[in-house]
């Protein structure tokens, strides 16, 4: 609320690991759990719900989980503990892409925004590893690099811009 009276929008940042060899199911009983805590806290503390957004990680097994998730798995789990925890008030959900690449990021955003959803909210990205981590890698701190860079960086909006909207075709940028 401190925040909001400064006339700043608070970005809420549960930060919930994915650390660990646990499955799909139990990182979302675990975000579920820690997103109601949040959002009760929230309320008790008079914040507006309607002037924040919520940056959390997608819904994926442990890092060590043997069994891989596909795009699709990730984003109906990533709904689902949004549908189940986050008030309708909320205007937008920025995720973080976490250990994901930035094309496997693209393709789960691209799925949760296939999806039919409950929620009014935006899903999008916040600024992360999904749109820069190839543009750091081109550049690489050499001046003569940052136009290669530049266009890494514009494939990579572009991309995340298609799977914000649901139209994203993998590998296209």
């Amino acid at each position: 609320r401190t925040l909001q009276e400064q006339g700043l929008v608070p970005l809420l940042e549960p930060a919930v690991l994915s650390e660990g060899a646990h499955s799909i199911e139990r990182a979302a009983e675990v975000q579920e759990r820690v997103y109601v805590d949040v959002f009760r806290a929230l309320a008790e503390n008079g914040v507006f719900l309607e002037g924040c957004l919520l940056k959390p990680s997608m819904t994926t097994p442990g890092d060590d989980c043997p069994e891989a998730a596909t795009a699709e798995l990730v984003a109906a789990y990533s709904v689902r503990t949004l549908e189940r925890t986050v008030p309708s008030a909320v205007p937008g959900v920025c995720f973080n892409s976490g250990t994901l690449s930035e094309e496997e990021a693209s393709l789960c955003l691209d799925a949760m925004n296939r999806i039919e959803r409950k929620g009014p909210w935006s899903v999008t990205f916040g600024f992360s590893s999904s749109l820069q981590a190839t543009c750091a890698q081109t550049w690489g701190g050499d001046p003569d690099r940052a136009g290669a860079a530049q266009q890494a960086l514009l494939a990579r909006a572009r991309a995340n811009g298609e799977a914000n909207l649901g139209k994203y075709a993998p590998g296209s940028q």
